[in-house]
């Protein structure tokens, strides 16, 4: 084979003249001397398979901090305070659904008109003065029920997507049923608003970061997401007695769902999904959230273990925060495991459902709403992990 080198040389050579001699390189055979290379080149070794992506990781506190019953009582008031109050609250029966199922499918609609023509149903709506021009909405769906539940599907365009609201009516549940601000029925149009710098028009915002803009004097903008549902709870109890009262939301319902059981004592029982993590947790990109998530001024006030201690005093209510394994959106496993391990004894609850969509099971929520936990059982302290 040494031997026959040569003649490759000479061969090769002769084409190669060739091509200049006929002014086309296209005479010399570079696919062929290509091919002929890689097959007689030894084979490279195989590449090492790529390592698994990098679990987010912190240094968990050895000893989390934990605040005393009268600590988050007193910390309870001073966060209603702080909220921005919501005005001139009103409720009336709702004449028609065109507005709030406009933006639903034909089949999504058949579907909610069949819910709503079932029970009573009333819009609660209130106001804010430092915006003008804009009622918030709610829907207040009466079925007889001697339990009262909120309902909040954050930026979901679909409340009733799930069936929550359908299968807690049938569960014996009265249920408020709430969107986020800008959103489907609690959209704006063109508003007038009080800025820091002098007074301003807003026409149809749909980010919630131009509440940071709106003069708000002592209260803070949070509030313009939580005061209308503890308004909403006032009418209803205003108006029927309940044996109790919780509350459920997904994806900003579910942060709001934590706040507002943090600021409102008579909700006994919260599930918020996908909606919270401390920051400790918030390693990956699609963890950082909306404006109302991170906002420094009111989370070096009221950070998150605060609030979630908040939201289970005093003794005997409950707060689960419940997470999709592989969620699409935000707070997967990866994230939710370092809380779960940050709150291993701590009084709320985690649980992490094999799920890979952004959503819930509502018959899962109602199990998790009938579970109460009694205070003076030594497995109140515990984190649940459960696949399905």
């Amino acid at each position: 084979m040494f031997k026959a080198f040569p003649w490759f040389v000479v061969i090769a050579t002769v084409f190669f003249a060739l091509g200049i001699a006929s002014g086309s390189w296209h005479s010399f055979p570079y696919e062929l001397v290509r091919s002929t290379y890689h097959y007689i080149r030894p084979a490279s070794p195989p590449s090492p398979p790529s390592p698994p992506a990098p679990r987010p990781q912190t240094k968990l506190l050895a000893n989390p901090r934990t605040w005393d019953e009268e600590t988050l009582l007193k910390a309870r008031v001073e966060l209603r305070n702080w909220l921005v109050p919501t005005i001139n609250v009103k409720s009336e029966p709702m004449k028609g659904s065109t507005d709030f199922l406009a933006t639903l499918g034909q089949e999504e609609r058949v579907a909610a008109e069949r819910v709503l023509s079932g029970v009573r149903v009333s819009i609660i709506s209130g106001e804010f003065a430092e915006i003008r021009g804009w009622r918030w909405r709610s829907l207040y769906l009466q079925n007889n029920g001697r339990k009262l539940v909120v309902v909040h599907q954050g930026h979901a365009g679909n409340p009733f997507e799930g069936h929550m609201i359908e299968r807690s009516l049938e569960a014996g549940y009265d249920v408020i049923a709430m969107t986020m601000p800008m959103k489907d029925w609690n959209a704006m149009g063109r508003v007038e608003v009080n800025t820091w710098d002098g007074k301003g028009i807003l026409i149809s915002p749909t980010l919630h970061g131009a509440f940071e803009m709106i003069d708000t004097g002592d209260h803070h903008f949070i509030g313009f997401f939580v005061a209308p549902v503890i308004a909403s709870i006032d009418v209803a109890l205003s108006a029927e007695h309940y044996e109790s009262v919780a509350m459920m939301g997904l994806s900003g319902g579910g942060w709001t769902t934590t706040v507002t059981a943090a600021a409102d004592e008579r909700i006994g029982n919260a599930i918020s999904v996908a909606g919270t993590l401390p920051f400790f947790a918030r390693q990956q990109t699609k963890d950082l959230g909306d404006a109302e998530q991170y906002d420094g001024r009111f989370y070096s006030r009221f950070g998150w273990p605060m609030l979630y201690e908040m939201a289970v005093a005093p003794k005997g209510r409950n707060l689960t925060l419940l997470f999709n394994l592989d969620d699409p959106c935000c707070f997967d496993e990866a994230s939710a495991g370092l809380l779960a391990e940050f709150a291993k004894e701590s009084a709320y609850r985690i649980k992490i459902i094999k799920n890979d969509r952004h959503l819930f099971n509502s018959e899962s929520i109602l199990e998790l709403l009938a579970t109460v936990v009694a205070p003076d059982r030594p497995d109140t302290v515990r984190v649940l992990r459960e696949l399905r």
